[in-house]
C-alpha cells in the first residue's frame, strides 16, 4: 500500500510540473508575424522560383553549347584552309622548284644533304621563291606608299628584299651544315676508338661499326645504322662508308673512312691504324683550342674597330657636318666670308655651303656600317677556326651592334657639341 501511494504521488508531482498550455499561450511578436509572413510568400512562389532558376540553367547550357560548338567548327574550317594552303604551297613550290637551273641546284642539293634535312630541294627552292616574292611586294608597298618615296626607290628595296631573302637560305643551309659537321667531328674519334676497341674483341668490322651506333652520338649515328642498311640490303661495307663520307662535309671524316676502307681491302692491323687515327684526331682538337686561344686577341681588335672605331669615327664625321650646316643656315655663307674679308679686298678664304646633308651621311654611314661588319665577320671566321663559314653566325649580331652604337654615339656627340653651341 505504502508502495502504491509513493508511486502515486510521484505521478501527481510530474503531472503538476508539466504546464498547462491551455492556460499559457506564447505571445507573437512582430518578428514572427514578419517571418511567418516571408515564409509563406516564399511558399506560395517557390513553384514559381524554381522554374525561373530552372530555365536560366538551360538557357546558360544552350549558350555555353553554342559557343563551343562555334569554336570548334572555326577551329576545324582553320585547320581545313592551313591543310589546303599547306598542299598547295607544297605543290606550287615543287613546281617553282623545277624551274631552277641545274648548277644553282647541284649547289643547293649539296647543302641540303650536309644538314641532314629531309625535305627536297624543289621544296625549299620553291619556298625561298615564295617567301621572296612575298617580301619584294611588301618592301615596294611599304616604301612607295608608307613612306612616300619614288618608284626607282620602291624597285630597288624589292630587289634588296629577294636578295635578303636569298642570302638568308643559303645562311641557314649554311649553319646547319657546318654545326652538323661539328657534332659530327667532336664524337668521331671516341667512335674510332670504340670501334677499335670491338675489333680488338673479336668483332667483325660490320658488327664493331652496328655497335659503335650509340644514341648519344647524335647525327652520326644515324649515319652509321644508315651505312649498316645499306649492308644488310647486299651492298659491301667499303661502298655503304664511302657514300657516308659524302654525306658529311668532314674532312676529318673521309680521312678516316678512306684509311679505314683502305685496312679492310688490305687486311692490315685496322683496329691499331683506327686509334692511331683517333689520336691524331684528339691532338688536332687540342691545336685547334689552343690557336683558337691565341688569336682571340686578334679576333677582339677585329671586333674593336668593327664595333667602337668605325661607328665613332664616323659619328664625330656626321656631327661636324651637322653643326657647320647649322650655322650656316644660321649666319649665311656671304654674310660669313664678307665678315672675314679685308677692307677694300677680297676674303682670303673663300666658304661655301657644304655639299653633303647630315641625312646622306647617315644613310652612307649605315651603309658602310653594314658591309664593314659583314666582310669582318667572315674575317673574324678565318681567324678563329680557319674557316670562313665560322664567321656567318657572327654577321646579324655585328651589323645590328654596329649601327645601334654608331645611332647612339650621334645622339650624345650632337647633343654635346650642340649645348656648347648654343
Amino acid at each position: 500500500m505504502k508502495a502504491k501511494k509513493s508511486r502515486k504521488t510521484s505521478l501527481e508531482k510530474l503531472a503538476s510540473e508539466i504546464p498547462d498550455e491551455k492556460k499559457k499561450k506564447p505571445k507573437r511578436g512582430i518578428s514572427n508575424i514578419i517571418r511567418s509572413v516571408i515564409h509563406s510568400i516564399l511558399y506560395l512562389f517557390y513553384p514559381a522560383l524554381y522554374s525561373i532558376r530552372r530555365s536560366l540553367t538551360m538557357i546558360s547550357d544552350m549558350v555555353i553549347s553554342g559557343v563551343l560548338w562555334g569554336v570548334n567548327a572555326i577551329i576545324t574550317i582553320f585547320s581545313a584552309i592551313a591543310r589546303f594552303l599547306q598542299g598547295f604551297m607544297t605543290s606550287v613550290s615543287k613546281k617553282l622548284g623545277t624551274l631552277t637551273p641545274s648548277h644553282i641546284k647541284d649547289r643547293i642539293q649539296k647543302l641540303i644533304i650536309y644538314s641532314g634535312i629531309t625535305k627536297t630541294i624543289e621544296e625549299i627552292v620553291g619556298m625561298t621563291m615564295i617567301y621572296a616574292a612575298a617580301f619584294a611586294i611588301v618592301a615596294f608597298l611599304s616604301v612607295y606608299y608608307l613612306l612616300a618615296m619614288s618608284t626607282t626607290v620602291a624597285i630597288a628595296a624589292s630587289i634588296g628584299a629577294i636578295i635578303l631573302v636569298v642570302i638568308l637560305m643559303y645562311t641557314i643551309l649554311t649553319l646547319l651544315a657546318d654545326r652538323r659537321t661539328q657534332s659530327i667531328e667532336m664524337v668521331l674519334p671516341d667512335i674510332l676508338q670504340m670501334i677499335a676497341q670491338n675489333m680488338s674483341a673479336g668483332m667483325t668490322p660490320y658488327n664493331a661499326l652496328w655497335v659503335s651506333a650509340r644514341p648519344e652520338f647524335g647525327p652520326f649515328a644515324d649515319e652509321i645504322q644508315r651505312a649498316a642498311r645499306d649492308t644488310l640490303a647486299g651492298k659491301p661495307l667499303s661502298t655503304a662508308l664511302d657514300e657516308m663520307k659524302e654525306r658529311v662535309d668532314s674532312d676529318k671524316l673521309k680521312r678516316a673512312v678512306r684509311l679505314m676502307i683502305q685496312g679492310m681491302e688490305s687486311g692490315g692491323e685496322l683496329p691499331t691504324v683506327l686509334q692511331e687515327i683517333a689520336a691524331d684526331m684528339r691532338e688536332e682538337h687540342n691545336l685547334e683550342v689552343q690557336m683558337r686561344s691565341e688569336t682571340g686577341g686578334y679576333a677582339m681588335f677585329i671586333m674593336f674597330a668593327l664595333l667602337i672605331g668605325a661607328p665613332l669615327l664616323l659619328a664625330v664625321s656626321i656631327t661636324f657636318i651637322s653643326i657647320f650646316s647649322q650655322i650656316f643656315e644660321e649666319v649665311g655663307v656671304s654674310d660669313l666670308t664678307e665678315q672675314m674679308g679685308m677692307s677694300g679686298g677680297s676674303a682670303p678664304i673663300s666658304m661655301e655651303k657644304l655639299s653633303i646633308t647630315p641625312e646622306f651621311f647617315r644613310l652612307y654611314s649605315v651603309g658602310v656600317l653594314g658591309i664593314s661588319a659583314f666582310f669582318g665577320s667572315f674575317l673574324i671566321g678565318i681567324v678563329r677556326t680557319g674557316r670562313a663559314k665560322g664567321g656567318i653566325k657572327y654577321i646579324p649580331v655585328l651589323i645590328s651592334l654596329a649601327i645601334v652604337i654608331f645611332l647612339g654615339l650621334c645622339k650624345l656627340l650632337t647633343g654635346f657639341f650642340g649645348g656648347m653651341l648654343s
